[in-house]
């Protein structure tokens, strides 16, 4: 974060909010000695509704990942409108080609002109959003358990299929959202 305002006095830096798993006692660190407590917060794991409220806010969401299973925070982004930085990711690559401002390679300098680029560009490409947004539109949960479902039954040999559930299909965790196909 430091790499990317530089040259921006410290009272104009824009707030990053750090959401997932644990972090590690080195990144907090070096927020730490970048002086950057006031403005780099690591939340951790949050509420979907307060994730909600960090996207709905948001000016852009920044992935600088080396690994990324999927790529759901940049399709989350993508569906709420805010414009997507990542690295170079195969999974979030795949799907965000002409929606996504990736960066050249891994390094700090590359990323943060890739979110100097992402969000002084925003407003003169709105075509590139709202290509985004269609974009997430093709990842629905629904969807999603619907082609899960065909690779299932393809398993399987056709006498021994099972016809596809109509409303809802069970998580085996008691705790799990249901999700109807």
């Amino acid at each position: 974060w430091a790499q990317l305002f530089n040259d921006i006095d410290g009272a104009d830096y824009p707030h990053l909010y750090v959401v997932g798993r644990t972090f590690s006692e080195e990144s907090k660190q070096l927020v730490r000695e970048k002086g950057l407590e006031a403005v780099v917060r690591f939340l951790g794991e949050v509420s979907n509704r307060r994730l909600s409220l960090l996207y709905s806010g948001a000016r852009a969401v920044v992935i600088p990942s080396r690994a990324e299973g999927f790529g759901l925070p940049a399709l989350e982004g993508m569906s709420c409108g805010i414009p997507v930085v990542s690295t170079p990711l195969p999974s979030v690559k795949e799907f965000g080609e002409g929606t996504v401002w990736f960066s050249a390679d891994f390094e700090p300098e590359s990323f943060a002109r890739s979110v100097r680029r992402a969000l002084g560009e925003v407003s003169r490409e709105p075509l590139r959003i709202e290509r985004g947004k269609r974009k997430a539109e093709e990842f629905t949960i629904r969807k999603q358990a619907r082609e899960t479902w065909a690779v299932y039954q393809s398993l399987f040999p056709a006498e021994l299929r099972e016809k596809e559930p109509q409303n809802t299909v069970h998580s085996s965790a008691a705790a799990s959202p249901r999700v109807s196909p």
